[in-house]
């Protein structure tokens, strides 16, 4: 039986496979992009493709799944992307290299440079928080 983090890492190669498609075919566009959840940047676009251990995802999720998340015909897999800063932002700290699992994901070269901060970083930092009004 697959772990969490190999199901994940398998609907993660699917899905960069498929934007590799849509990149060699001109970015046509008519196919969904992988937009962070919260911001909406485009992650392909910004090079913030990773894979972090199950327990800092999940923390980062608790409580905000959604059912329209769902990919249809997947099974229940859910469409999850955070960039980098607001995986941070839910998590309250920066990441570091051990919240990063072996994935080949995480080697890629073209990899953000704040994202290759993350990976090298030995230790996390916390955020400030913002006042509440």
């Amino acid at each position: 039986m697959d772990n969490i983090a190999t199901v994940r890492a398998r609907s993660l190669f699917q899905k960069v496979s498929n934007v590799v498609s849509n990149a060699e075919a001109g970015m046509r566009g008519d196919k969904p992009r992988p937009l962070c959840c919260d911001c909406g940047i485009d992650t392909i676009a910004t090079d913030e493709w990773y894979m972090v251990n199950d327990k800092v995802w999940e923390q980062a999720w608790a409580g905000r799944r959604r059912s329209q998340d769902v990919i249809p015909g997947s099974g229940g897999l859910i469409d999850e992307f955070l960039c980098i800063g607001c995986l941070e932002k839910r998590i309250g700290r920066t990441l570091c290299r051990t919240d990063f699992t072996d994935a080949p994901i995480n080697r890629f070269p073209n990899n953000s440079d704040r994202l290759l901060d993350r990976l090298a970083a030995n230790v996390s930092h916390l955020l400030a928080q913002r006042p509440t009004r």
